[in-house]
């Protein structure tokens, strides 16, 4: 629990989360498992290799195969020492509608599988027999016990730029339809594409040592270089604007690009529900900054922002009751006010 040193505070506040619609996520664990330019993914090496499957499994010897079948073992086994393919899979999370748990694709039938086990149909952006895993551009579809149908279609671009190179990949798919079991109700989620969203950067250095072998006349005079690192991560994010049902019942999300914390973030600033055109009830969020500078005025530096968070202090309701505005008393938040380190800090713990 707790905030970590690295964290950016989401558009509604540090350490709050907007829980409308819903998302299924991706974290990359090397490569994206469809694979890159230069290395093939996860599900491509057991199609390019089934026999990988029985050296994954721990069959590293030729005892009860022909001495084809290893050698063919070994060709896989030096492909993965090379780096040509990945062998790490990437984790999938879900959450949606009160329910969350974690997925598991099956990398040579490309079927998911969920924990905890849920008796969903699941339609995944990938093909059978890993083919058209090459391809993680495509829809999930998820189907409930009751018939309830979720349609997650609207999709989160992250790029990675190191030195090692750059990978672009699906990092999420978010909710964009809700269909009812009898065919006949429906709900729409709209979004907002915001591009290249800074997420992180980073500039390290990579520490070399050099030590000359004993007898070298150099010996004791060892040295150490170090080559400044340089990496980035962006997304192509989307930002929640409304939900429908075909009734015509709405909620819609306001938010502005004003933030002193982060140059391209974005702030929640209200909520508006609609029966109809008639507008029932809004919610205006009032937000300020958890802010560790020394210097508090005058121009925001990018050094600066790192010392800065998105603070939530207050929510206040208005509303028609009866044909008359009403307007509820506000709630306000109070926070602990130890000044945070930067978000560049090196100060952290291994959980961060």
């Amino acid at each position: 629990g707790g905030i970590k040193v690295e964290e950016i505070a989401t558009w509604a506040g540090l350490g709050w989360n907007l829980q409308a619609g819903g998302v299924i996520t991706r974290t990359v664990n090397g490569f994206p498992d469809e694979g890159t330019a230069a290395v093939d993914g996860y599900a491509n090496l057991f199609e390019s290799y089934p026999l990988y499957t029985k050296l994954a499994n721990g069959y590293l010897t030729a005892d009860g195969y022909a001495l084809g079948e290893y050698r063919d073992m070994l060709v896989a086994q030096d492909a993965v020492l090379g780096g040509a393919y990945e062998t790490q899979p990437d984790f999938l999370f879900y959450n949606f509608n009160g329910f969350a748990g974690k997925l598991l694709i099956d990398p040579l039938t490309g079927e998911p599988r969920s924990m905890p086990y849920r008796p969903w149909k699941i339609e995944t952006p990938y093909g059978p027999e890993g083919s058209a895993y090459l391809n993680a551009s495509g829809n999930w579809k998820v189907t409930t016990e009751d018939g309830t149908v979720y349609t997650f279609s609207r999709k989160e671009i992250t790029t990675n730029t190191a030195p090692e190179g750059t990978s672009v990949y699906v990092s999420s798919w978010y909710l964009s339809k809700i269909i009812s079991p009898n065919r006949i109700d429906s709900i729409s989620f709209s979004y907002e594409l915001v591009e290249d969203v800074v997420v992180d950067a980073n500039l390290a250095a990579q520490e070399s040592d050099e030590w000359p072998m004993p007898g070298d006349p150099r010996c004791g005079a060892g040295s150490k270089t170090y080559a400044p690192q340089a990496s980035n991560q962006t997304i192509d994010q989307q930002f929640l604007i409304a939900i429908e049902n075909n009734y015509g019942q709405r909620v819609e999300f306001e938010a502005d690009r004003s933030r002193a914390d982060h140059e391209t973030g974005q702030r929640l600033t209200g909520i508006k529900v609609y029966d109809q055109e008639q507008q029932i009830k809004q919610f205006d969020l009032y937000t300020s900054y958890f802010d560790s500078r020394v210097n508090k005025t005058g121009l925001v530096t990018q050094n600066e922002r790192y010392l800065m968070r998105l603070r939530l202090d207050s929510i206040a309701e208005t509303g028609t009751r009866g044909g008359q505005s009403l307007r509820l008393p506000a709630y306000v938040f109070d926070y602990d006010d130890t000044p945070l380190p930067s978000r560049k800090s090196p100060n952290m713990d291994y959980w961060g």
